[in-house]
């Protein structure tokens, strides 16, 4: 771990007080270059209103996507894809990509107590995102992957669009896109002045500002530059002041927020163009989420050996309770930047040969209030991330007209690069010699007591390289039939430096010490083979076989006893993809219904044991997911949408015999037969939306979101518990806006959550249950905790376009 990383541990030890002059400074800074613009912009053309996010673009089937690196519409992809443009999203308040369950059946995702510990589901798989472990779901910003999701957290702003692809992506979009991708747009610049400026205000004392402008600079070059800020404390509420223990409370869990991005797009010839995107971001507060223990989830008496252990202080409450009375001393710093360049020569025969290139800089550091979630300072963790990556893709892409209008294809070839760091600290708060050590090791507890705070030191250094070469081509058989054939080769190299240094006495109880060098590659080819056939307008059906993979790699995390390098290197996953739909169109596409059923057989699934302090990642087994998605749109006309959203999913091991036992058992398991975990059986969303008019020339709409979720285990381990099982639920938006399109402005009112349903997102296991004494030998469960979801907010906002 870095010296400034050290010392910023070291300074945690007095309380935190939030810098709301800083927040707002930021806040200010960040918004004021477009605010200047975009007034500017009034005075250059106060005539010229851009009205092109304004336009209809026809509904859900117009939409325009990049999912076979191509612009086609949604529904003339055969892909099951959910797709949503900048109109949809502010119009489902979409605030981030928290919110995109409420629109994606069979999309999830939840995140742990680092505000890094992303896990993106599709179709009931996925991976946290604060380890090595590579992710399910392949995240991309513009066509550029994003090797860590937790850099996706600030990049949602001034967004246009949203494709969420589902089922493996492995021939066009490489490793790591075994169950899908997530694809998200930022807006290009546009050739007329033009801006927008919106303000908003919402729960949690939560103040946005965002805005952007386009300026042309010549006839052949135009930039956009948007920027955002946000000062956000949080919906959660702490009774207890960690410097005086009074009875005021705190919130806890925002961030404050600055972004800005600058995008410019240049027709540097006839047939050469340039779009170059820089971007910065810095996001600075305590980001812990709520964790709040379950006293349901054991008996009276292992409840009072709970609290006598822990001298009295237990913070629990109801599961589902939005205030806590925890030791909370967090802090959260990210800052990150990125550029990319795209070049596009478009020859004369109508071939495109297309180069993108980027670099991104990511740096994040975290630290946890008490990780036992207790009303004293006992157990702390400082988190350092940092990864550097480039990409390098060139692409060829046909006409769609060669050999008489049968044939297209597309090609390419790719080139990733990261370095990437982990580190783990964990940090004597006060009360871990006489609390933690005092029950595990009395000895120890006069050598604890004289050493320092920091327990243990992780360092993980690692290097990742790949390289992948693919094509893809589309043949008609006839004007009605066409086959697609797809293959992608990658071969990819991975090197770490493992270190873990027990720094303090009483560590040892932690972490065992241990230096290992890794290394790990690996090749792999994916394919895809796709069926369509038209037999009228506007309905396609569609067979495919798919393949995709997810790279190997290691468990960078420490543990109570050494891995070593034999157990910290795991091999890649595979996935084998069956789908059959349909997209079709009715009634002069007033109604659009596709529907996909699937069939995904993942071998050597990467599944993470728990010990009650530590994960483990090993090829545990394979696994069956099985299911359809149908998703579509009703406009019966007289201002009226309805958009629809439903998964079924079918989930089962069909092989896992070294399972997690439950731990009050300990030991493994069979799995067979049993689901996975984050899996639910049925997922899904209906919204309605009304559009009327008012006098004045001004308009309103109404829109209403409703998402549901049946039961499923969310459980941090794969142990078949159904103590951590979640209840199915269902959750209510809304949102009320009035505009004038003549003079650009609007107004609007929202909601999220909006009668208050309370349900856990995530039920892991208590920190150091085994030494509470929380597991039980007869039923094999122990003490569970709930990570609530997000409670009910509001807010209004205000935007102006220029």
């Amino acid at each position: 771990m870095t010296i400034n990383n050290k010392r910023m541990i070291e300074r945690l030890a007095g309380k935190r007080k939030r810098g709301h002059g800083s927040a707002l400074a930021k806040l200010f800074l960040c918004t004021s270059l477009v605010n200047l613009l975009a007034l500017a912009s009034i005075e250059v053309n106060a005539e010229e209103v851009d009205t092109a996010n304004d336009s209809d673009l026809g509904g859900f089937g117009e939409i325009v996507v990049t999912a076979q690196k191509r612009a086609e519409r949604a529904q003339d992809v055969p892909i099951s894809i959910s797709a949503f443009n900048d109109k949809t999203l502010t119009e489902a308040n979409i605030q981030d990509i928290y919110d995109l369950p409420k629109l994606a059946p069979n999309f999830n995702m939840n995140r742990g107590s680092a505000v890094t510990a992303i896990r993106l589901n599709i179709r009931g798989v996925g991976a946290a995102g604060n380890t090595a472990i590579e992710p399910s779901v392949a995240t991309f910003v513009d066509g550029v992957y994003v090797p860590r999701p937790g850099a996706m957290f600030a990049t949602f702003f001034d967004v246009s669009g949203i494709e969420v692809l589902r089922g493996p992506q492995g021939t066009l979009f490489g490793r790591n896109a075994s169950v899908g991708a997530l694809n998200l747009r930022t807006a290009l610049p546009e050739d007329e002045w033009s801006g927008k400026i919106k303000a908003e205000a919402a729960s949690g004392e939560r103040y946005r500002l965002e805005g952007h402008v386009n300026a042309p600079l010549s006839d052949t070059t135009s930039l956009r530059i948007a920027a955002v800020g946000e000062q956000f404390d949080g919906v959660w509420k702490n009774l207890i002041d960690p410097a005086t223990r009074g009875d005021d409370y705190e919130r806890f869990g925002g961030l404050d927020t600055m972004g800005i991005r600058a995008t410019l797009r240049s027709k540097l010839t006839d047939q050469l163009t340039w779009v170059l995107r820089g971007e910065y971001t810095d996001l600075d507060g305590q980001g812990m989420t709520l964790y709040q223990f379950d006293y349901t989830s054991i008996g009276p008496a292992q409840l009072a050996n709970f609290i006598a252990r822990l001298g009295g202080h237990i913070p629990y409450q109801n599961p589902t309770h939005r205030t806590t009375s925890q030791y909370l001393e967090g802090l959260y710093k990210d800052k990150q930047w990125a550029i990319t360049s795209e070049l596009s020569y478009e020859f004369t025969s109508d071939y495109t040969l297309k180069w993108i290139g980027s670099y991104r800089d990511w740096d994040s550091f975290q630290t946890d209030g008490d990780l036992v979630f207790a009303a004293q300072p006992i157990l702390g963790r400082a988190m350092p991330f940092r990864s550097k990556s480039h990409n390098h893709e060139l692409q060829l892409i046909s006409p769609t007209d060669m050999f008489d209008d049968r044939f297209s294809f597309v090609a390419g070839l790719y080139y990733f690069h990261e370095k990437y760091f982990l580190g783990e600290d964990w940090l004597n708060l006060g009360e871990y010699c006489n609390v933690v050590v005092g029950l595990a090791a009395p000895a120890l507890v006069p050598a604890c007591l004289g050493g320092t705070k920091t327990l243990t030191n992780l360092d993980f250094n690692q290097k990742s390289e790949s390289f992948a070469a693919y094509s893809q081509g589309t043949f008609k058989i006839t004007q009605d039939l066409d086959v697609t054939l797809g293959v992608r080769y990658t071969d990819e190299k991975k090197s770490a430096n493992f270190l873990q240094e027990v720094i303090s006495p009483g560590g040892n109880l932690l972490r065992a010490p241990e230096v290992s060098p890794l290394k790990f590659s690996d090749s792999k080819v994916t394919w895809r083979a796709n069926l369509s056939w038209r037999p009228m307008e506007d309905v396609m059906l569609f067979a495919s076989f798919s393949t995709g993979y997810k790279s190997g790699g290691f468990n960078a995390g420490g543990a109570a006893a050494a891995l070593n390098s034999a157990r910290r290197v795991y091999d890649g996953e595979n996935v084998d993809n069956y789908e059959a739909g349909v997209k079709s169109q009715w009634l002069d596409r007033k109604i659009t219904a596709n529907l996909t059923f699937y069939r995904m057989e993942i071998g050597g699934f990467q599944d993470r044991s728990f010990d009650g302090l530590s994960f483990v990642v090993a090829n545990a087994g394979s696994l069956r997911h099985q299911g359809f998605e149908l998703d579509g749109q009703i406009r019966p006309g007289y201002g009226i949408t309805l958009n629809y959203g439903v998964a079924y999913l079918d989930s089962e091991f069909t092989s896992f015999p070294a399972a997690s036992g439950l731990p009050g058992f300990g030991g493994t398991q069979n799995l067979k037969g049993a689901p996975a975990t984050f899996a639910p059986r049925w997922q899904g969303s209906v919204g309605a939306q009304y559009d009327g008019e008012l006098p004045q020339g001004l308009e309103w709409s109404l829109r209403s979101d409703v998402s549901f979720i049946s039961k499923h285990n969310a459980g941090a381990a794969t142990d078949n518990n159904p103590q951590t099982i979640q209840k199915g639920y269902a959750t209510v938006s809304a949102r009320l806006a009035v505009r004038s399109p003549d003079t650009g402005w609007e107004v609007a009112v929202f909601g999220d959550n909006i009668f208050d349903k309370r349900y856990c997102i995530l039920r892991p296991y208590q920190p150091l249950d085994g030494l509470w004494g929380l597991r039980d030998a007869t039923t094999g469960g122990s003490g569970v905790q709930c990570v609530p979801g997000q409670p009910q907010t509001y807010g209004i906002s205000f935007s102006k376009e220029f």
